[in-house]
Protein backbone atom coordinates (compact mmCIF):
# COMPACT_ATOMS: atom_id res chain seq x y z
CA UNK A 1 0.00 0.00 0.00
CA UNK A 2 1.38 3.34 -1.14
CA UNK A 3 1.87 6.01 1.28
CA UNK A 4 -0.54 9.37 0.91
CA UNK A 5 -2.36 7.61 -1.91
CA UNK A 6 -5.97 8.35 -2.49
CA UNK A 7 -8.61 5.67 -3.90
CA UNK A 8 -12.02 5.50 -5.80
CA UNK A 9 -14.16 3.15 -7.11
CA UNK A 10 -16.92 3.65 -9.37
CA UNK A 11 -19.52 1.23 -8.46
CA UNK A 12 -22.35 0.58 -10.92
CA UNK A 13 -25.37 -1.97 -10.54
CA UNK A 14 -25.44 -2.88 -14.20
CA UNK A 15 -22.46 -2.94 -16.27
CA UNK A 16 -22.05 0.05 -19.02
CA UNK A 17 -19.88 -0.41 -22.22
CA UNK A 18 -19.37 0.98 -25.12
CA UNK A 19 -21.56 -0.59 -28.54
CA UNK A 20 -19.37 -2.10 -30.66
CA UNK A 21 -19.04 -1.43 -34.56
CA UNK A 22 -21.27 -4.33 -35.01
CA UNK A 23 -23.79 -3.74 -32.34
CA UNK A 24 -23.99 0.09 -33.52
CA UNK A 25 -24.58 -0.99 -37.48
CA UNK A 26 -27.00 -3.69 -36.73
CA UNK A 27 -28.83 -1.12 -34.57
CA UNK A 28 -29.08 1.08 -37.36
CA UNK A 29 -29.82 -1.70 -39.77
CA UNK A 30 -32.79 -2.50 -37.55
CA UNK A 31 -33.99 1.21 -37.47
CA UNK A 32 -34.23 1.81 -41.32
CA UNK A 33 -36.29 -1.79 -41.79
CA UNK A 34 -38.70 -0.17 -39.09
CA UNK A 35 -38.89 3.17 -41.82
CA UNK A 36 -39.73 1.05 -44.50
CA UNK A 37 -42.18 -1.48 -43.10
CA UNK A 38 -43.79 1.82 -41.72
CA UNK A 39 -44.04 3.39 -45.01
CA UNK A 40 -45.25 0.30 -46.37
CA UNK A 41 -47.96 0.03 -43.97
CA UNK A 42 -48.93 4.21 -44.86
CA UNK A 43 -49.11 2.79 -48.46
CA UNK A 44 -51.41 0.03 -48.24
CA UNK A 45 -53.74 2.29 -46.07
CA UNK A 46 -53.67 4.82 -48.35
CA UNK A 47 -54.43 2.62 -50.97
CA UNK A 48 -57.22 0.96 -49.05
CA UNK A 49 -58.73 3.95 -48.13
CA UNK A 50 -59.05 5.14 -52.22
CA UNK A 51 -59.93 1.58 -52.79
CA UNK A 52 -63.34 1.84 -50.86
CA UNK A 53 -63.93 5.66 -51.40
CA UNK A 54 -64.14 4.41 -55.05
CA UNK A 55 -66.44 1.45 -54.41
CA UNK A 56 -68.75 3.55 -52.19
CA UNK A 57 -69.21 6.41 -55.13
CA UNK A 58 -69.41 3.19 -58.01
CA UNK A 59 -72.68 2.18 -55.85
CA UNK A 60 -73.94 5.82 -55.00
CA UNK A 61 -73.47 6.58 -59.10
CA UNK A 62 -75.63 3.51 -59.66
CA UNK A 63 -78.10 4.38 -57.48
CA UNK A 64 -78.87 8.11 -58.76
CA UNK A 65 -78.33 6.72 -62.22
CA UNK A 66 -75.78 9.20 -63.17
CA UNK A 67 -73.68 7.63 -65.98
CA UNK A 68 -71.18 10.08 -66.46
CA UNK A 69 -70.20 10.17 -62.55
CA UNK A 70 -70.67 6.34 -63.12
CA UNK A 71 -67.74 5.85 -65.96
CA UNK A 72 -65.62 8.32 -63.91
CA UNK A 73 -65.65 5.90 -60.62
CA UNK A 74 -65.93 2.58 -62.53
CA UNK A 75 -62.53 3.94 -64.37
CA UNK A 76 -60.71 5.08 -60.82
CA UNK A 77 -61.44 1.40 -59.28
CA UNK A 78 -60.15 -0.21 -62.31
CA UNK A 79 -57.04 1.76 -61.59
CA UNK A 80 -57.15 0.67 -58.52
CA UNK A 81 -57.22 -2.65 -58.81
CA UNK A 82 -54.37 -2.77 -61.39
CA UNK A 83 -52.47 -0.76 -58.68
CA UNK A 84 -53.60 -3.25 -56.36
CA UNK A 85 -51.99 -6.26 -58.30
CA UNK A 86 -48.66 -3.89 -59.45
CA UNK A 87 -48.46 -3.17 -55.99
CA UNK A 88 -46.90 -6.44 -54.79
CA UNK A 89 -43.52 -5.79 -57.48
CA UNK A 90 -43.92 -1.80 -56.50
CA UNK A 91 -43.46 -2.89 -52.57
CA UNK A 92 -40.74 -4.87 -53.37
CA UNK A 93 -38.61 -2.66 -55.29
CA UNK A 94 -39.13 0.15 -52.61
CA UNK A 95 -38.23 -1.82 -49.81
CA UNK A 96 -35.30 -3.10 -51.90
CA UNK A 97 -33.88 -0.05 -52.17
CA UNK A 98 -34.55 0.84 -48.38
CA UNK A 99 -32.85 -2.17 -47.26
CA UNK A 100 -29.79 -1.60 -49.54
CA UNK A 101 -29.77 1.83 -48.06
CA UNK A 102 -29.61 0.78 -44.81
CA UNK A 103 -27.31 -1.80 -45.58
CA UNK A 104 -24.58 0.68 -46.86
CA UNK A 105 -25.51 3.09 -43.69
CA UNK A 106 -24.74 -0.09 -41.48
CA UNK A 107 -21.39 -0.49 -43.35
CA UNK A 108 -20.28 3.12 -43.41
CA UNK A 109 -20.79 3.29 -39.93
CA UNK A 110 -19.16 0.59 -39.26
CA UNK A 111 -16.28 1.35 -40.73
CA UNK A 112 -16.67 5.09 -39.26
CA UNK A 113 -16.44 4.05 -35.56
CA UNK A 114 -13.36 2.85 -35.38
CA UNK A 115 -12.11 5.98 -37.53
CA UNK A 116 -14.24 8.55 -35.02
CA UNK A 117 -12.34 6.34 -32.11
CA UNK A 118 -8.76 6.77 -33.11
CA UNK A 119 -9.38 10.45 -33.87
CA UNK A 120 -10.77 10.97 -30.25
CA UNK A 121 -7.85 8.71 -28.36
CA UNK A 122 -5.27 10.96 -30.52
CA UNK A 123 -6.21 14.30 -30.04
CA UNK A 124 -7.21 13.55 -26.78
CA UNK A 125 -6.21 16.62 -24.39
CA UNK A 126 -5.12 14.10 -21.76
CA UNK A 127 -2.97 10.61 -21.39
CA UNK A 128 -4.47 7.68 -23.25
CA UNK A 129 -2.97 4.25 -23.26
CA UNK A 130 -4.15 0.55 -24.56
CA UNK A 131 -2.59 -2.05 -22.53
CA UNK A 132 -2.97 -6.06 -22.86
CA UNK A 133 -3.73 -8.18 -19.76
CA UNK A 134 -0.47 -8.41 -18.78
CA UNK A 135 0.37 -4.66 -18.89
CA UNK A 136 2.33 -4.69 -22.27
CA UNK A 137 1.13 -1.05 -24.21
CA UNK A 138 -0.77 -1.84 -26.99
CA UNK A 139 -0.98 2.10 -28.22
CA UNK A 140 -0.34 5.87 -26.57
CA UNK A 141 -1.46 9.03 -27.39
CA UNK A 142 0.79 11.57 -28.13
CA UNK A 143 -0.31 13.26 -24.32
CA UNK A 144 0.59 10.06 -22.60
CA UNK A 145 4.09 10.81 -24.11
CA UNK A 146 4.31 14.53 -22.92
CA UNK A 147 3.12 13.72 -19.69
CA UNK A 148 5.95 10.64 -19.00
CA UNK A 149 8.52 11.97 -21.24
CA UNK A 150 8.79 8.45 -22.90
CA UNK A 151 8.42 8.01 -27.08
CA UNK A 152 6.25 5.36 -28.21
CA UNK A 153 9.56 3.76 -28.98
CA UNK A 154 10.43 3.27 -25.36
CA UNK A 155 7.36 2.47 -24.14
CA UNK A 156 7.14 -0.34 -26.28
CA UNK A 157 10.28 -1.76 -24.91
CA UNK A 158 8.71 -1.87 -21.55
CA UNK A 159 6.06 -2.15 -19.33
CA UNK A 160 3.14 -0.67 -17.38
CA UNK A 161 4.43 -1.70 -14.31
CA UNK A 162 8.03 -0.96 -14.89
CA UNK A 163 7.34 2.92 -14.93
CA UNK A 164 4.80 2.83 -11.84
CA UNK A 165 6.59 3.34 -8.61
CA UNK A 166 7.42 0.14 -6.45
CA UNK A 167 5.37 1.50 -3.27
CA UNK A 168 2.00 1.58 -5.91
CA UNK A 169 2.36 -1.63 -7.99
CA UNK A 170 0.26 -3.45 -5.71
CA UNK A 171 -2.60 -1.25 -5.16
CA UNK A 172 -2.75 -1.13 -9.13
CA UNK A 173 -2.60 -4.62 -9.71
CA UNK A 174 -5.33 -5.41 -7.37
CA UNK A 175 -7.58 -2.97 -8.87
CA UNK A 176 -7.32 -4.38 -12.08
CA UNK A 177 -7.57 -8.03 -11.01
CA UNK A 178 -10.89 -6.90 -9.94
CA UNK A 179 -11.48 -5.53 -12.71
CA UNK A 180 -10.83 -8.28 -15.02
CA UNK A 181 -13.00 -10.43 -13.16
CA UNK A 182 -15.58 -8.06 -13.35
CA UNK A 183 -16.32 -6.98 -9.86
CA UNK A 184 -15.74 -3.42 -10.58
CA UNK A 185 -16.94 -1.68 -14.00
CA UNK A 186 -13.81 0.83 -13.81
CA UNK A 187 -11.56 2.22 -11.14
CA UNK A 188 -9.29 5.17 -10.54
CA UNK A 189 -6.56 5.26 -8.52
CA UNK A 190 -3.25 7.89 -7.93
CA UNK A 191 -0.60 6.30 -8.25
CA UNK A 192 3.03 7.36 -8.91
CA UNK A 193 4.95 6.86 -12.58
CA UNK A 194 8.77 7.26 -13.23
CA UNK A 195 9.02 9.99 -15.88
CA UNK A 196 11.71 9.10 -18.67
CA UNK A 197 14.16 11.91 -16.76
CA UNK A 198 14.27 9.90 -13.65
CA UNK A 199 11.94 11.71 -10.88
CA UNK A 200 8.40 10.42 -10.12
CA UNK A 201 5.32 12.11 -10.97
CA UNK A 202 1.83 11.72 -9.69
CA UNK A 203 -1.12 10.89 -11.71
CA UNK A 204 -4.50 10.04 -11.41
CA UNK A 205 -5.56 6.73 -13.71
CA UNK A 206 -8.85 5.79 -14.59
CA UNK A 207 -8.70 2.49 -16.04
CA UNK A 208 -12.14 0.44 -17.90
CA UNK A 209 -12.31 -2.60 -19.75
CA UNK A 210 -13.08 -3.56 -23.44
CA UNK A 211 -14.30 -7.05 -24.30
CA UNK A 212 -15.43 -9.07 -26.80
CA UNK A 213 -18.77 -10.10 -27.73
CA UNK A 214 -18.22 -13.36 -25.44
CA UNK A 215 -17.73 -10.96 -22.84
CA UNK A 216 -14.00 -11.79 -22.36
CA UNK A 217 -11.27 -8.91 -21.96
CA UNK A 218 -9.56 -7.35 -25.00
CA UNK A 219 -7.74 -4.87 -23.24
CA UNK A 220 -7.85 -1.65 -20.93
CA UNK A 221 -8.61 1.65 -21.53
CA UNK A 222 -6.21 4.51 -19.23
CA UNK A 223 -6.96 7.97 -19.29
CA UNK A 224 -4.07 9.63 -17.31
CA UNK A 225 -3.47 12.90 -15.82
CA UNK A 226 -0.82 14.52 -13.80
CA UNK A 227 -1.75 15.82 -10.63
CA UNK A 228 1.49 16.28 -9.13
CA UNK A 229 1.04 20.31 -8.50
CA UNK A 230 -2.54 19.02 -6.90
CA UNK A 231 -0.23 16.90 -4.87
CA UNK A 232 2.60 19.16 -4.08
CA UNK A 233 -0.28 21.90 -3.09
CA UNK A 234 -1.60 19.52 -0.66
CA UNK A 235 1.56 18.37 0.90
CA UNK A 236 1.71 21.90 1.19
CA UNK A 237 -1.20 22.64 3.09
CA UNK A 238 -0.85 19.72 5.08
CA UNK A 239 2.53 21.30 6.56
CA UNK A 240 1.34 24.29 6.91
CA UNK A 241 -1.27 22.65 9.55
CA UNK A 242 1.28 20.85 11.65
CA UNK A 243 4.26 23.50 11.53
CA UNK A 244 5.08 26.55 12.59
CA UNK A 245 5.43 29.07 9.95
CA UNK A 246 8.22 31.30 11.73
CA UNK A 247 10.84 28.57 12.47
CA UNK A 248 9.49 25.46 10.31
CA UNK A 249 9.29 23.81 13.41
CA UNK A 250 6.35 21.74 14.33
CA UNK A 251 3.41 23.84 15.93
CA UNK A 252 1.38 22.82 19.06
CA UNK A 253 -1.31 20.63 17.95
CA UNK A 254 1.59 18.56 15.91
CA UNK A 255 3.78 18.30 18.96
CA UNK A 256 0.54 17.43 21.64
CA UNK A 257 -0.02 14.71 19.21
CA UNK A 258 3.29 13.36 19.12
CA UNK A 259 3.36 13.14 22.52
CA UNK A 260 0.13 11.86 23.61
CA UNK A 261 0.81 8.95 20.75
CA UNK A 262 4.44 8.36 22.66
CA UNK A 263 2.81 8.86 26.64
CA UNK A 264 1.02 6.05 25.72
CA UNK A 265 3.74 4.09 24.01
CA UNK A 266 6.32 4.08 26.58
CA UNK A 267 3.15 3.20 29.10
CA UNK A 268 2.17 0.44 27.46
CA UNK A 269 5.98 -0.81 26.75
CA UNK A 270 7.72 0.72 29.82
CA UNK A 271 10.14 2.38 27.45
CA UNK A 272 10.48 5.87 29.04
CA UNK A 273 10.97 9.46 28.31
CA UNK A 274 11.18 12.83 28.58
CA UNK A 275 9.59 15.89 27.98
CA UNK A 276 11.67 19.55 27.77
CA UNK A 277 10.01 22.73 27.83
CA UNK A 278 12.06 25.68 27.46
CA UNK A 279 10.90 29.32 27.91
CA UNK A 280 13.37 32.25 26.71
CA UNK A 281 14.37 34.57 29.22
CA UNK A 282 13.57 38.50 28.84
CA UNK A 283 12.08 38.13 25.33
CA UNK A 284 10.19 40.47 26.06
CA UNK A 285 12.38 43.52 26.16
CA UNK A 286 14.31 42.51 22.66
CA UNK A 287 10.90 42.97 21.28
CA UNK A 288 10.32 46.10 22.92
CA UNK A 289 13.56 47.26 23.03
CA UNK A 290 14.51 46.50 19.25
CA UNK A 291 10.84 45.52 17.83
CA UNK A 292 9.17 42.27 16.36
CA UNK A 293 11.70 41.66 13.46
CA UNK A 294 14.24 41.21 15.69
CA UNK A 295 12.00 39.62 17.94
CA UNK A 296 11.72 37.03 14.88
CA UNK A 297 15.24 37.09 13.93
CA UNK A 298 16.18 35.90 17.75
CA UNK A 299 13.43 33.04 17.12
CA UNK A 300 14.43 31.30 14.39
CA UNK A 301 17.99 31.70 15.71
CA UNK A 302 16.96 29.73 19.07
CA UNK A 303 15.23 27.40 16.33
CA UNK A 304 18.37 26.73 14.65
CA UNK A 305 20.50 25.91 17.26
CA UNK A 306 17.91 23.72 19.08
CA UNK A 307 17.57 21.69 15.91
CA UNK A 308 21.10 20.91 15.64
CA UNK A 309 21.29 19.78 19.12
CA UNK A 310 18.38 16.87 18.50
CA UNK A 311 17.98 13.10 17.29
CA UNK A 312 16.20 11.69 14.28
CA UNK A 313 13.86 10.71 17.08
CA UNK A 314 13.41 13.33 19.23
CA UNK A 315 10.57 16.12 18.16
CA UNK A 316 11.08 19.59 18.64
CA UNK A 317 8.59 22.15 18.28
CA UNK A 318 7.23 25.69 19.25
CA UNK A 319 4.71 25.76 20.69
CA UNK A 320 3.95 29.95 21.81
CA UNK A 321 5.47 32.98 21.33
CA UNK A 322 8.70 32.29 22.84
CA UNK A 323 8.27 28.57 23.88
CA UNK A 324 9.86 25.55 22.96
CA UNK A 325 8.98 22.02 23.47
CA UNK A 326 11.60 18.79 22.92
CA UNK A 327 10.35 15.28 23.28
CA UNK A 328 12.91 12.88 23.94
CA UNK A 329 11.86 8.67 23.75
CA UNK A 330 13.52 6.34 25.45
CA UNK A 331 15.07 8.42 27.66
CA UNK A 332 16.26 8.10 31.11
CA UNK A 333 16.48 11.04 34.32
CA UNK A 334 20.27 11.04 33.57
CA UNK A 335 20.51 11.31 29.97
CA UNK A 336 17.14 14.41 29.82
CA UNK A 337 19.60 16.26 32.26
CA UNK A 338 22.42 16.19 30.07
CA UNK A 339 19.91 17.31 26.94
CA UNK A 340 18.74 20.02 29.43
CA UNK A 341 22.29 21.77 30.57
CA UNK A 342 23.18 21.57 26.82
CA UNK A 343 20.94 23.32 25.79
CA UNK A 344 21.06 25.93 28.06
CA UNK A 345 24.93 26.21 27.46
CA UNK A 346 23.95 26.54 23.61
CA UNK A 347 21.59 29.03 23.79
CA UNK A 348 23.64 31.08 26.21
CA UNK A 349 26.67 30.77 24.20
CA UNK A 350 25.34 31.28 20.81
CA UNK A 351 21.78 33.56 20.81
CA UNK A 352 22.78 37.10 21.71
CA UNK A 353 21.28 40.42 20.12
CA UNK A 354 23.51 43.10 19.96
CA UNK A 355 22.24 46.56 20.54
CA UNK A 356 23.38 49.66 23.33
CA UNK A 357 22.84 48.21 25.68
CA UNK A 358 23.55 44.63 24.28
CA UNK A 359 20.74 42.07 25.45
CA UNK A 360 21.26 38.79 26.12
CA UNK A 361 18.67 36.12 25.94
CA UNK A 362 19.32 32.97 28.19
CA UNK A 363 16.50 30.31 28.37
CA UNK A 364 14.90 28.37 31.68
CA UNK A 365 14.42 25.02 30.52
CA UNK A 366 11.50 22.41 32.93
CA UNK A 367 12.35 18.73 32.66
CA UNK A 368 9.72 16.07 33.74
CA UNK A 369 10.23 11.99 33.11
CA UNK A 370 7.37 9.98 31.78
CA UNK A 371 6.99 7.62 34.32
CA UNK A 372 3.42 6.01 33.18
CA UNK A 373 2.03 9.78 33.04
CA UNK A 374 -0.39 11.04 30.58
CA UNK A 375 0.48 13.76 28.20
CA UNK A 376 -1.61 16.28 29.68
CA UNK A 377 0.40 15.05 33.58
CA UNK A 378 3.50 15.46 31.85
CA UNK A 379 2.97 19.11 30.17
CA UNK A 380 1.92 20.70 33.31
CA UNK A 381 5.27 18.47 35.19
CA UNK A 382 7.53 20.22 33.00
CA UNK A 383 5.67 23.52 33.55
CA UNK A 384 6.47 23.42 36.92
CA UNK A 385 9.80 22.27 36.56
CA UNK A 386 10.36 25.70 34.24
CA UNK A 387 8.83 27.59 36.86
CA UNK A 388 11.50 26.22 39.33
CA UNK A 389 14.31 27.07 37.07
CA UNK A 390 13.15 30.61 36.36
CA UNK A 391 12.24 31.20 40.43
CA UNK A 392 15.93 29.83 41.31
CA UNK A 393 17.29 32.98 39.12
CA UNK A 394 16.89 31.58 35.22
CA UNK A 395 19.71 30.33 32.28
CA UNK A 396 18.85 26.71 34.28
CA UNK A 397 17.53 23.58 34.09
CA UNK A 398 15.22 21.72 36.19
CA UNK A 399 13.69 18.70 37.25
CA UNK A 400 10.23 18.21 38.07
CA UNK A 401 9.95 16.90 41.85
CA UNK A 402 7.35 16.07 43.07
CA UNK A 403 7.83 16.46 46.91
CA UNK A 404 8.31 20.60 45.76
CA UNK A 405 4.87 20.59 44.68
CA UNK A 406 3.04 18.82 46.90
CA UNK A 407 2.73 15.71 44.55
CA UNK A 408 0.07 15.06 42.61
CA UNK A 409 -3.21 17.27 44.26
CA UNK A 410 -0.79 20.71 42.80
CA UNK A 411 -0.85 18.78 39.35
CA UNK A 412 -4.30 18.13 39.41
CA UNK A 413 -5.27 21.46 40.61
CA UNK A 414 -2.80 23.21 37.50
CA UNK A 415 -4.60 21.21 35.03
CA UNK A 416 -7.92 22.33 36.58
CA UNK A 417 -6.62 25.84 36.22
CA UNK A 418 -5.39 25.88 32.99
CA UNK A 419 -5.13 22.88 30.77
CA UNK A 420 -4.16 24.23 27.70
CA UNK A 421 -2.34 27.58 28.35
CA UNK A 422 1.26 28.45 29.24
CA UNK A 423 1.45 28.05 33.72
CA UNK A 424 4.37 30.24 34.04
CA UNK A 425 3.72 33.85 32.76
CA UNK A 426 3.75 35.16 36.33
CA UNK A 427 8.09 34.88 35.84
CA UNK A 428 8.58 35.89 32.39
Amino acid sequence: MMAGSELSRRESPARRELPSPQAEATQLFEEMLRSARAEIEEYVATWTGDLVLARLAVHRDIRTGNENRFSESAALLKCLEEALHRAPDRMEKHLLGRLQEAREKAQHSAHDVPRRFESVFSNAPIGMALVDRVGRWLEVNAAFCSTTGYSWGELKATTLEAITHPDDVDLDRRQKRDLLDGRIPSYEVEVRYRHARGHHLWVLVTASLVRDDLGEPLYAILQVQDISERKELAERLAYQVDHDFLTGLSNRRRFEQELAREARRASRYGSGGALLLIDLDHFKDVNDALGHKAGDHLLKGVAGALRRRMRQTDVLARVGGDEFAVLLPQTGAEEARIVAAGIVDTLRQRVAVVSEPSIRVTASVGVALFDGLRSEELLAHADLAMCDAKAAGRGRFAMYQAESHSGVERVRKTLEREPQETLCRRWS
